[in-house]
Order: C-alpha cells, then sequence, then structure tokens
C-alpha cells in the first residue's frame, strides 16, 4: 500500500467513519460486484482490497452525511438567494468543506445530518435563468460523492474550503427546511 494513494485515502477515509464504496475511474460509478448492494446497511467495503484504476466514494446515508451539489454557481446562488440562503456564505463559512472538481466549476458542499436523518436525494429548482438550467442536488439516501485521492487523472478532485473532510460541520438548519419542503413538493417523503 506504500505510496499508492487510492488506498491510503480510502484508509484515511474509513478511519474517520466514512462509509465507502469503489469507484469505477471511467464511467463515475460504483464498482460494486451485481451481487452486493452497496445501499444496504450490511454493506461492507475493505479498502485495502481497492483496486488501482479504482476510486472510492462516500455512502452519504450510511455515512450519516450529504452534500449539495452545484453545478452553475451563479444561477444556484440566484434559486438559493430566492429561499433566503447565500450560497456565498455557505461556501465561506468557517467550517465549509467542499469536493471541488478540478477540470469544470462544480463542487459539492458536505455536511453531516442529523442523527439518524436519512432522506432521499433530490433535485431541485429545475428552471431557466440566464439561458441556462438551473438546478442543484441535495445528495444522500440512494446517493454517493465521489472523494478526491482516487482516479486523479481521470477525473481530479480536491478538498477546499475552510474546514475539514475529517470534521464535517452540520447541516444548516435554512438548508434541512429547503431539502424537507422540495421533497414534500416531489412526493417524495
Amino acid at each position: 500500500m506504500k505510496g499508492d494513494p487510492n488506498r491510503i485515502g480510502a484508509v484515511n477515509y474509513g478511519h474517520h467513519g466514512f462509509k465507502l464504496l469503489p469507484i469505477d475511474c471511467v464511467t463515475g460509478k460504483p464498482a460494486v460486484p451485481e451481487d452486493l448492494n452497496w445501499e444496504s446497511r450490511s454493506y461492507e467495503f475493505d479498502p485495502f482490497t481497492l483496486k488501482d484504476d479504482r476510486g472510492v466514494g462516500l455512502i452519504h446515508s450510511a455515512s450519516g452525511t450529504m452534500s449539495l451539489r452545484v453545478q452553475n454557481e451563479n444561477n444556484i446562488a440566484y434559486l438559493l438567494g430566492m429561499a433566503g440562503i447565500s450560497l456565498s456564505k455557505l461556501k465561506g463559512a468557517p467550517t465549509s468543506v467542499l469536493i471541488k472538481s478540478k477540470d469544470t466549476e462544480e463542487y459539492e458542499l458536505l455536511y453531516k445530518t442529523p442523527q439518524g436523518v436519512h432522506l432521499p436525494s433530490c433535485t431541485a429548482g429545475t428552471e431557466f435563468w440566464q439561458q441556462s438550467e438551473a438546478k442543484f442536488i441535495f445528495k444522500c439516501g440512494g446517493s454517493y460523492s465521489m472523494l478526491p485521492s482516487g482516479c486523479t487523472d481521470k477525473n481530479p478532485l480536491s478538498w477546499e474550503g475552510n474546514g475539514g473532510w475529517w470534521k464535517l460541520p452540520a447541516l444548516p438548519i435554512p438548508l434541512y427546511q429547503l431539502w424537507i419542503y422540495e421533497l414534500s413538493n416531489q412526493n417524495k417523503l
């Protein structure tokens, strides 16, 4: 394992309580055998078995985490602003933790969810603003986020923000309320 950033990163994430799954570096999708359900509570992954051509993903519901995926910052800032939430304040918070793509402007803000809360994922705000679609994604139940350290040549990601991934901030109440609102509007609660 010495010098292998994929396995070293995966082991570190696992030691900090992240529940992981292997990710195919080419497709960005789970690389789990078909007979294993990575969404089940009994799913276990040993990071020492991670293959060289794999990265790792954070299983949100099993890790007690969620993310807000931002694909177009200006449009999302506008939509969240309509709900009274400042994206720049979320991103600039002293404890903010982001997974940032080095190739695009996309990023995910990561949060700890309240204990016992395992809400479904949902896409919200699919409106057109400045001639492009504005949407953001609440990722939790049935969802994962690819983590930095693996797949560096195929999908380079980095940790950013003012906080550390090993100590995620709590989900802000206004963001939680918006998530609940969007889930109820989509009949997902």
